[in-house]
């Protein structure tokens, strides 16, 4: 009730009773959902040092068991700070080295970033991972192959085209997958084992736009012009 009261103050113009209501419910319960919500707020009317201040203590309290620190690290990414959100879930991987959270939520900012000083730190990150997980995890094997589809080396593209391979193949619906290995067969100019996957994807993923345009750019450039358009057509009449 505080958070939607809050929020419809600030919409009507009085950010500062909306605040004080926040203030009152950290006062009277101090737990980790209101802090959260006061630093929220703080960040939401543009009081960006009061906000960092509060999502920094968020990292102390003692149920956040490793939330602070992703909320403090999406706070610098979104203000344009990515090498102190790196920072700050590193520090939190060395308090709780247990913590997966932690290990994804830096994982997946490494992948967002995606910048070559941070590729061999996120290929060892998603193997620390996997050697945390009993049981093969398809988010760190597409990880992985992402990783390594960036890297230069024919090598490092071999091995990323069998992860992908492996994932289609136990996970027929896993679409960015499939897109991956589309692309993988056209960079080589394969046109006709880009159509292949294509339609394996297609049959898995009947109603996926993109394998749709995907397939359809492919028969184009096969020659197979009317093959394409109607293609195209099918995807126009799905998602106008």
């Amino acid at each position: 009730i505080t958070d939607v009261r809050a929020f419809i103050l600030r919409e009507e113009g009085r950010a500062d009773e909306a605040l004080e209501i926040i203030n009152k419910r950290v006062e009277r319960l101090g737990d980790f959902d209101s802090h959260h919500l006061r630093a929220a707020f703080l960040n939401s009317i543009k009081k960006l040092d009061l906000a960092e201040k509060e999502y920094r203590n968020l990292t102390q309290l003692k149920d956040s068991n490793g939330l602070g620190h992703v909320l403090l690290a999406r706070f610098y990414n979104q203000h344009g700070r990515p090498d102190e959100a790196i920072k700050v879930l590193e520090q939190g991987r060395q308090e709780l080295p247990d913590n997966r959270a932690l290990g994804r939520s830096l994982l997946e900012l490494y992948l967002s970033l995606d910048r070559e000083q941070d590729r061999a730190k996120a290929l060892a990150l998603v193997d620390r991972l996997r050697a945390q997980d009993d049981t093969t995890d398809v988010r760190l094997e597409y990880a992985r192959a992402r990783l390594l589809l960036r890297r230069y080396g024919q090598g490092s593209a071999q091995e990323a085209e069998r992860i992908l391979q492996d994932i289609v193949a136990r996970e027929p619906t896993y679409v960015a997958a499939h897109l991956d290995l589309i692309g993988i067969a056209s960079r080589r100019s394969d046109w006709k084992q880009a159509r292949q996957r294509a339609i394996r994807a297609i049959a898995a993923n009947p109603l996926d736009v993109n394998l749709q345009i995907a397939r359809a750019d492919i028969e184009r450039r096969l020659g197979n012009t009317s093959l394409a358009g109607s293609l195209a057509r099918d995807v126009l009449e799905k998602s106008p």
